[in-house]
């Protein structure tokens, strides 16, 4: 499958993914806690020879897109830059300068589990993060939001986890 049918795949899948099931699950007192967003997955699986400016393209369509739906005024398109500009410094974190294929997209079966983790989680908990302080405006709060980050990083990372399991296959 080529990579433009695949990038769109992944993107009207997680989208609607995102839309019709997550964001419709009610816990309670606890749904507070309880939004975890899969769509910066998008932007940290692009392979890695996707030059800095298709990168901030995709990552502000892919943010407005979600933000038009969840009607958040832009704040996960500024999330996602953000996460699209680090991307480069969370992957000199898992590994050497070349020892990925640029060719390659990274998911779970070509980092491993243990860099999946690292490399996903950072980028999950800076857009969960920056998502958090920009909605609430503030700093005052800021133990709760790094709380409420990690709890949605964590769900995210197991759902995505579980999806590429199901979907991707084994080389």
């Amino acid at each position: 499958m080529s990579d433009i049918i695949k990038n769109i795949s992944w993107f009207f899948g997680l989208i609607l993914f995102q839309i019709l099931i997550l964001d419709e699950i009610d816990i309670g007192p606890y749904s507070v806690y309880f939004s975890p967003m899969l769509f910066s997955y998008l932007i940290l699986r692009l392979k890695l020879d996707t030059s800095v400016s298709i990168l901030l393209l995709y990552a502000f369509l892919i943010g407005i897109t979600v933000d038009i739906f969840k009607d958040t005024i832009g704040l996960n398109a500024a999330a996602l830059l953000f996460v699209a500009i680090l991307r480069k410094n969370f992957l000199s974190i898992i590994s050497e300068r070349d020892e990925f294929d640029s060719m390659v997209e990274l998911d779970f079966f070509n980092l491993g589990f243990v860099r999946y983790l690292i490399y996903f989680g950072l980028g999950m908990i800076t857009h969960h993060f920056v998502f958090a302080l920009i909605e609430g405006f503030s700093f005052n709060a800021f133990l709760f939001l790094l709380y409420k980050s990690l709890i949605n990083t964590v769900f995210a990372l197991a759902i995505l986890f579980f999806i590429q399991y199901l979907i991707i296959k084994k080389k």
